[in-house]
């Protein structure tokens, strides 16, 4: 406010190069015009086909940072730099923490040598892991969560009772109805804006 900053929430579509429409939760419509628009609109959990989120008993890395008790024993799946940052909290304040990673190691898009000493570190806190390792589902009761898994190469079943899982097993970018195909910036091969070495679209402005 001191700096004469204008606030409004809502859901963003950019129609123009230099002007942006908000739907906000009134079901009124806003124009903004500006010479510039900067998209900061972060990234969101990538979904597991037919798992339901519901940031009770199956949760996001943001349902993971409110829940308000410890689960006795937590589910992890995916093992990467998400995933091991919050197993390694929950086990810290203590959840008995098991991570189920589809690949055969941690930390897969990261240096192989760190990956394999952060491991070293983990199994000291007590963290167990299934490696190569995939989910096939989940049955959940009232107070617990079945895990259901295969071994990746093999198909060998598995069942682990939990209290609760973190689907931890990336991030896209959240760029839902921005409009950015019919304004027509580029993405790259992930999805993302792509963007030049001044954070630039191809789009000037």
């Amino acid at each position: 406010d001191k700096n004469n900053v204008k606030h409004i929430s809502g859901t963003a579509t950019i129609k123009q190069h230099n002007e942006v429409i908000v739907s906000t939760n009134n079901d009124e419509k806003i124009t903004v015009k500006a010479s510039n628009i900067i998209i900061a609109t972060g990234s969101a959990p990538v979904d597991l086909p037919g798992i339901t989120i519901d940031e009770k008993q199956v949760l996001t890395s943001t349902g993971a940072l409110k829940l308000d008790k410890i689960p006795n024993r937590l589910a992890v799946i995916g093992a990467g730099y998400i995933g091991l940052e919050m197993a390694s909290v929950w086990s810290r304040l203590g959840s008995k923490v098991t991570i189920v990673e589809s690949l055969d190691r941690i930390l897969p898009e990261m240096d192989e040598e760190l990956s394999i000493q952060f491991h070293k570190l983990l199994r000291r806190q007590k963290i167990k892991f299934m490696l190569s390792t995939r989910i096939t589902g989940l049955e959940l009761e009232s107070e617990t969560v079945t895990v259901l898994t295969e071994t990746s190469k093999d198909r060998v079943p598995n069942s682990n009772e939990v209290d609760a899982v973190l689907i931890a097993v990336g991030r896209r970018p959240f760029t839902d109805k921005l409009g950015l195909e019919m304004l027509g910036v580029k993405l790259n091969g992930s999805g993302q804006i792509a963007v030049d070495d001044c954070f630039r679209t191809n789009i000037p402005n």
